[in-house]
């Protein structure tokens, strides 16, 4: 799965379509796992998560509302040889 893929799925799906396109990813799951905002839309921008942050990204999704099924190999890019 892509990093944009990951944190998209942080977005409420009740959010009008074009609210979604824009940040709410980025900022839902930066307040999910007390990150700076940057940090999260760099991930999302080079499409890669840094692996030390996977499992606080995993814990957030199971509190998260709705809740965001995660394992670790949701973060290994599906294009992978």
């Amino acid at each position: 799965m892509k990093a944009s893929q990951i944190i998209a799925s942080f977005v409420d799906p009740a959010q009008p379509e074009w609210i979604t396109r824009r940040s709410l990813g980025i900022n839902a799951l930066a307040r999910a796992i007390g990150k700076p905002y940057s940090t999260v839309k760099s991930w999302r921008d080079v499409e890669c998560i840094p692996h030390k942050h996977w499992r606080a990204i995993i814990e957030a999704g199971k509190v998260h509302t709705p809740r965001v099924h995660l394992t670790p190999y949701d973060f290994v890019p599906d294009d992978l040889p």
